[in-house]
């Protein structure tokens, strides 16, 4: 896990990643007026325990019907230790984020194994070694499980803006390297991420320093759409087109 103060300054910079427009309250705010409700959701493909969510609501949500962006938030059980409530009551207060719906998502026993990178298209994770066993053997089941069965379920429960420019997501170590592999895998769900100091040294052979630089598996993915752009292979779309102007 990584330093407590590391995950203060990507939880705030997650915050300031959702201020999309200026508006919120004047008055100052407390974390109590950000009230949370929780839930659990079967996860029956990747995980034998089910998945502990807890939603927060901005201020006077019960109150109206406006629809409001989400933020998806990969190691919710440190909410409390990143003071996560705290910072959405003073960044909204002070009005640096308009109101947002925040989903914050509990690690599965086996973090390592979850947290990842996938290719979507083959089915498959990527997973990659490291000194601790292998890491992300389940990416695949896990970013199929939040794109298509979280989301669905949070947009249907709760009002939401439905567009991706509307939806990030947001991580820290390998929370943040799945927060990076959800928003290239799955561009029409997510819109905006926040990868925070995100674990990319992750490589398929570690038996050499020369292996880790030549099979850094999220280099890997990003080399793959530059050479598919050079040959035409691979449609101007998703992440390729954000890849295709930062190569432009």
């Amino acid at each position: 896990m990584p330093a407590l103060a590391e995950m203060r300054a990507a939880w705030r910079g997650g915050a300031l990643l959702v201020a999309m427009l200026c508006a919120g309250r004047v008055s100052a705010e407390t974390a109590d007026d950000w009230p949370v409700e929780s839930f659990d959701l079967a996860a029956t493909a990747f995980a034998p325990e089910q998945v502990h969510v807890r939603v927060l609501l901005p201020p006077g949500y019960d109150a109206g019907r406006h629809r409001y962006p989400a933020l998806y938030v990969n190691d919710g059980q440190d909410m409390d230790a990143v003071h996560l409530r705290g910072t959405l009551a003073q960044l909204h207060g002070e009005r640096i984020i308009r109101p947002v719906i925040v989903v914050a998502i509990d690690m599965l026993h086996d973090r390592m194994g979850t947290y990842g990178l996938s290719d979507r298209a083959a089915g498959r994770s990527l997973p990659g070694d490291s000194r601790f066993g292998m890491v992300g053997a389940r990416a695949h089941d896990y970013s199929e499980w939040v794109a298509r069965t979280l989301v669905p379920y949070i947009d249907a429960h709760y009002r939401t803006e439905t567009k991706p420019h509307a939806r990030a997501v947001l991580g820290w170590s390998l929370g943040g390297l799945n927060a990076f592999n959800l928003g290239w895998q799955y561009p029409e769900v997510f819109g905006r991420v926040g990868a925070f100091s995100p674990s990319f040294w992750l490589a398929a052979d570690r038996s050499s320093a020369a292996t880790i630089q030549r099979t850094r598996l999220a280099q890997r993915m990003v080399d793959d759409i530059l050479t598919g752009l050079g040959t035409g292979t691979v449609p101007v779309t998703g992440p390729t087109a954000l890849v295709a102007s930062l190569h432009a």
